[in-house]
């Protein structure tokens, strides 16, 4: 087997992409070669630590690139409580009420229905 079936392996754990998962490796291996003594808790605090960074920096990527497509001052607004919403796996109709009732901001709901076809495509 080689390198390249492991970081795919290593990559779909992480649920990251590869070349992400690459990085990653390559962070670690930066920072054992510094450190003298290399510890289980050494390891993990630099898996911990980068992959936040790498998701992170992901969602932003992801922000970025909903917003340029969708141009809509609330969802821009209210950016994080969509996706909060998204991720808890409300449905158009209840977003839209939502946003309406407590945000006191309306996207219409086949606005929305086109937003969330797009995000459910992208995974």
């Amino acid at each position: 087997m080689n390198n390249e079936f492991f970081i795919k392996e290593l990559a779909k754990e992480f649920k990251t992409s590869e070349q992400n998962t690459k990085k990653l490796l390559n962070k670690v291996v930066k920072t054992i070669k510094k450190e003298k003594q290399v510890t289980k808790n050494l390891l993990a605090r630099i898996m911990i630590h980068n992959l936040r960074k790498i998701r992170k920096e992901e969602e932003q990527a992801n922000k970025e690139r909903l917003l340029s497509k969708f141009k809509h001052t609330c969802l821009q607004r209210h950016y994080y409580k969509f996706f909060e919403l998204y991720k808890q796996g409300w449905g158009a109709k209840k977003i839209e009420n939502y946003f309406k009732n407590n945000l006191r901001c309306s996207i219409s709901k086949s606005y929305l229905d086109k937003i969330l076809k797009y995000l459910k495509e992208q995974e």
